[in-house]
């Protein structure tokens, strides 16, 4: 009688496990890495690109100069820059006023 009250229980533990390691392999499908903006250090996923990375801190392409590694980077070619771990990166905004 034992076993056939136990076995609910092992189901339960092993879906556990396999959910747990789902969870590991996608945070390791997703490699960060560490790249150096305006002096501070971010970490962003590994494989994005100069554009996605902007756009997703809400830069719009004609309000910034963007420098990458110590060059000037026309917004045009954004994305076609992959960062790679320890890239340089230096954001100037735009401001007006009067």
């Amino acid at each position: 009688m034992c076993i056939i009250y136990a076995y609910p229980i092992w189901i339960g533990v092993i879906f556990l496990l396999t959910m747990f390691r789902q969870h590991e392999n996608t945070k390791r499908a997703g490699v960060d890495m560490e790249i150096v903006v305006n002096g501070k250090e971010n970490i962003i996923q590994e494989n994005m690109s100069l554009g996605d990375f902007l756009a997703g801190k809400g830069f719009l392409p004609k309000e910034v100069v963007v420098e990458h590694n110590g060059t000037i980077i026309e917004n045009k070619h954004w994305h076609k820059i992959i960062l790679s771990p320890q890239d340089r990166l230096e954001i100037v905004t735009f401001v007006g006023g009067g």
